[in-house]
This record gives structure tokens, C-alpha cells and sequence, in this order.
């Protein structure tokens, strides 16, 4: 049995259950993301520049979340969602540039400098499940067994000085929103969905690159690669001075 490493997965999506449906207030922020065009959901433009895995997965991994997503497509019907297209999804590590800055906030010389010097060991991710959080965002819960997600968070914080304080400390995968309150007899019927597929998936995915992406449209829609890293076999990630 692998070990696993818990960031607050449970803590929120246990948030979600205490309604009886998804609540206006809490989607507001998922709302926020896109723009409506009669029947098309739209993610807005934006510019972030982030570090990533994925975008592919394995073919293992992606099918794995194309059925979760269309599980759930037959419960929720036609309610207003958004679902990450499958070359899309990708594990954030660290966040660079926000939406919110400017860009000679950041030195994006500085970063590719940094990034593209980094040598890092191959790892694996263990992805056990899914939860749905009470904004509507549905996720694959990652978990950092080798603690190499970690050691690299680490590494940039020391690094980079325009790093933003606001970063994630989970290691999982956004694959869609639900956008709208699905209705009481669908929400209990969720419910039952989510406790089911909490958990049991136990798939190691291997990490074979990392990519440093800058991000013209939420969830990767219109994204250019600037360096990717292929990992490779050594003990530890490290500058190569």
C-alpha cells in the first residue's frame, strides 16, 4: 500500500455536503472564470505564466478522467459545466505570473534562466479519486509520495524573490466546474457519486516532463510552452551551476 501524503482534500469537499445543493454564493467564483454566449461557456482571456505537468497525462490517467467527467455529465444533464478539454490537464506547481500583475512585476528571464537550469528527478504522483468542492470545482486528488513536488515548490520559493505568496499546496488536477445548483433529487445523487469515487484509484503516474507555460486563457485553452524540462534519473532535483 503506498503511503499517502493528505493535504486538506476532505477538510473542503466536506463543505460541499453540508447543503442540500450547491449554493449561488459559493459559485460565484467558478462564475467568475468565464464568459456566457447564449449556450457556450467561454473561459475568460487572462496571462499567467505557471510550472506544470501534464498537459498530457498518460493515456491511463486521461481516460480515466474522460469517464469520471461523463459520469457526471449523466447526473447533472444539461446545469450550466465546464469540463478541461483532456490535452489540457495539468498538476500546477508553482504560479509565476497572476492575471492581476503586470508583467514587469516579473522577470521572465530570470525565471526561464532558473528553470531551464533545474535538473529533477523522475517521480511518480499518486491520483486517488475525486471530490467535488463547494465553488464547483471537480479534481482529481494528487498526492506527493516522493516529495519531490515539495523539494521543487521549496527550491523556487528560495529562488525566485517575485515568486507570489499565493500558491497552491495540493498536487491536484482541475478537470471542470459545475456553474449552476443541480437541483436536491441530483446533489444527493452526486453525493452518492463522490463518496463512491473518493478514493481506490491508487494509478502512479509518472512524471516525465515539467513545463514552464505561459497562459493566455483559463484552463490552458490558448497556452504557449517556453521550456520543457525532461526529468531525468539522479538522486535529487538541483541547479546545474
Amino acid at each position: 500500500m503506498v503511503k499517502k501524503q493528505s493535504p486538506n482534500y476532505s477538510d473542503v469537499s466536506s463543505k460541499t455536503w453540508l447543503h442540500k445543493d450547491l449554493k449561488k454564493k459559493e459559485l460565484k467564483k467558478s462564475i467568475s472564470f468565464f464568459d456566457f454566449k447564449k449556450k457556450i461557456i467561454i473561459p475568460k482571456k487572462l496571462d499567467v505564466v505557471a510550472l506544470l505537468s501534464g498537459l498530457p497525462f498518460s493515456k491511463v490517467l486521461t481516460n480515466k478522467i474522460l469517464y469520471i467527467q461523463k459520469d457526471i455529465d449523466k447526473i447533472i444533464g444539461n446545469t450550466k459545466h465546464y469540463w478541461v478539454k483532456k490535452n489540457n490537464l495539468g498538476l500546477e506547481y508553482c504560479v509565476f505570473k497572476w492575471p492581476e500583475q503586470e508583467f514587469d512585476q516579473i522577470n521572465v528571464n530570470e525565471i526561464s534562466d532558473f528553470v531551464s537550469k533545474l535538473k529533477i528527478t523522475k517521480f511518480n504522483v499518486l491520483f486517488d479519486g475525486c471530490q467535488l468542492n463547494p465553488d464547483g470545482c471537480v479534481v482529481i486528488k494528487g498526492f506527493d509520495i516522493s516529495k519531490e513536488i515539495n523539494k521543487l515548490r521549496n527550491l523556487i520559493s528560495k529562488n525566485i524573490s517575485s515568486l507570489p505568496k499565493k500558491q497552491s499546496s495540493w498536487f491536484h488536477i482541475p478537470i471542470g466546474r459545475i456553474l449552476e445548483p443541480i437541483g436536491e433529487d441530483n446533489f444527493l445523487k452526486l453525493k452518492y457519486f463522490f463518496k463512491k469515487n473518493t478514493e481506490g484509484w491508487g494509478h502512479l503516474e509518472k512524471i516525465k516532463s515539467i513545463k514552464l507555460i505561459q497562459e493566455y486563457q483559463w484552463y490552458m485553452e490558448k497556452r504557449k510552452t517556453l521550456i520543457n524540462i525532461k526529468t531525468i534519473k539522479i538522486n535529487n532535483s538541483k541547479i546545474v551551476n
